[in-house]
């Protein structure tokens, strides 16, 4: 539409690590397709700011081949968080392959990195990762360890466990 090629107009000449607002305006527009025509895979690995909206995009857009392809490159940036990567190289496993096995494994070791809770992001992203692959015993296991760590989380979490058990 014309509102989407004067918004991108206006961030033509801003470097491409200050880009996010418009990234995230675009994933909110479910535009991945034209995030993936405007970041290059390269630009996406070299700058941690706009990775996330990157590998959005290609979710969003059923890419799970070119996105594991790039999760096992080691052109992303180191100082990009290992955990993050693995949840989604996880997600991608679990799409590419018959046998969930692995996507667990994977999972099961972030969610032990994350000291089983302690540290609430990562557990809450595991959990919810977990959750929405079937795999409920760890998704539960996620949610009950941030329960008891964190307890401002404890009603939320709790709300989430019934969940599970109903399912």
């Amino acid at each position: 539409t014309d509102l989407l090629h004067e918004e991108i107009k206006r961030w033509e000449n801003v470097p491409p690590g200050e880009t996010t607002p418009l990234l995230a305006w675009l994933a909110d527009e479910h535009e991945h397709a034209l995030i993936l025509r405007l970041v290059p895979a390269a630009m996406a690995a070299r700058h941690t700011r706009l990775l996330p909206h990157y590998v959005n995009a290609l979710r969003g857009e059923g890419r799970w081949q070119e996105l594991g392809e790039l999760l096992k490159s080691g052109r992303i940036d180191t100082a990009f968080s290992a955990q993050k990567i693995r949840l989604w190289q996880a997600e991608t496993q679990s799409r590419l392959e018959n046998d969930p096995a692995r996507a667990v494994q994977r999972l099961n070791r972030v969610f032990e990195d994350a000291g089983r809770g302690d540290h609430l992001e990562e557990t809450l992203e595991t959990g919810r990762l977990a959750e929405q692959l079937g795999h409920w015993e760890l998704a539960g296991r996620c949610y009950r360890a941030l329960a008891i760590k964190h307890p401002h989380t404890r009603p939320a979490m709790l709300t989430r466990l019934y969940t599970l058990a109903e399912s």
